[in-house]
């Protein structure tokens, strides 16, 4: 353990000493976990993964060489942190590369068993990221385009806005379409809309043009992996089933400043654009986090390098 360095240098040291990683997987029953494993395996990197379900898809693959079992995190969380813990001691891990919403639970925990090998923002960084009304403070402050955007902490809230216009409210934390809500001109607000003192949303103007979503890879305010694809085909409006690579110098402008901004972040980081009919260029959603970007690095070692 290198002493006195911060959580990004000791990460930085543990990933610049050359040679395959010993990586673990915090959720192994995803499409792209399997395909990321397939990739980091690919590389020469000894890949492991932790899940809640017993039996998943990296459970079965030749690309992970062990699966542990491990508490749900959202009923046990410290139980899912101990099970982590677990698999690091055991399998002498190198790097902890999280997937979906455990994230949160590990960058929360405070061990520096996972702390000093997660492949992640901090937990201050998370939040900003994750939280939408604070992410779109911070876009403008570094003057990027972003929708006007409202923070609303009860149904009143709602009713004060200028509900002649076309809106999407939305909850603070969410993900996808869960909870979201589109706002016509002039319609009546749903009342069952779960806005609370604890359940906070926002309301942001209702955007229309093409959409398109990006993954990179940051590390010291730099990309050092890039993918944009254009939502074409969608399981349910908002999940990605088709993908394709596509070359977008303004996603790719828009998404440095975002890396410049975060000079002490090792971290995937995906965000959601739309760009209207007018030229606007607008992020209307942050994961920070892996995504299915993942998938366009199939088949190549690209990405594993870069993580």
């Amino acid at each position: 353990m290198a002493f006195g360095l911060s959580h990004h240098e000791r990460n930085k040291r543990r990933n610049e000493s050359g040679g395959p990683k010993r990586i673990l997987l915090t959720n192994g029953r995803f499409p792209v976990t399997i395909d990321l494993a397939r990739q980091l395996r690919r590389l020469g990197n000894t890949v492991y993964c932790v899940d809640p379900m017993e039996y998943h898809v990296c459970k079965f693959s030749n690309a992970v060489k062990k699966s542990y079992y491990v508490d749900a995190p959202h009923v046990n969380a410290q139980g899912y942190i101990d099970g982590v813990k677990k698999a690091v001691r055991e399998q002498n891990i190198d790097m902890i590369i999280p997937l979906h919403e455990e994230i949160f639970y590990l960058a929360k925990s405070g061990e520096p068993e996972i702390i000093d090998r997660l492949f992640a923002p901090d937990f201050k960084v998370l939040l900003r990221l994750h939280n939408k009304w604070e992410f779109s403070k911070w876009l403008g402050k570094m003057g990027l385009d972003r929708p006007a955007t409202w923070l609303c902490k009860s149904r009143e809230d709602i009713l004060a806005l200028d509900l002649t216009k076309e809106l999407a409210l939305k909850p603070v934390f969410g993900r996808a379409k869960s909870g979201v809500y589109h706002h016509k001109p002039n319609e009546p607000v749903p009342e069952d809309i779960p806005v609370n003192d604890e359940i906070h949303y926002v309301a942001q103007e209702w955007l229309t043009g093409s959409s398109f979503c990006s993954y990179m890879v940051i590390r010291g305010g730099r990309i050092q992996a890039f993918a944009v694809y254009p939502v074409i085909e969608t399981l349910d409006g908002s999940s990605c089933v088709y993908f394709e690579a596509i070359e977008h110098a303004g996603i790719k402008s828009y998404c440095e400043k975002v890396a410049k901004n975060l000079p002490t972040t090792g971290a995937q980081i995906a965000l959601d654009f739309i760009e209207t009919t007018e030229g606007r260029l607008v992020a209307i959603e942050c994961n920070p986090r892996a995504t299915s970007g993942i998938h366009l690095y199939s088949g190549t070692t690209h990405l594993a390098r870069a993580l």
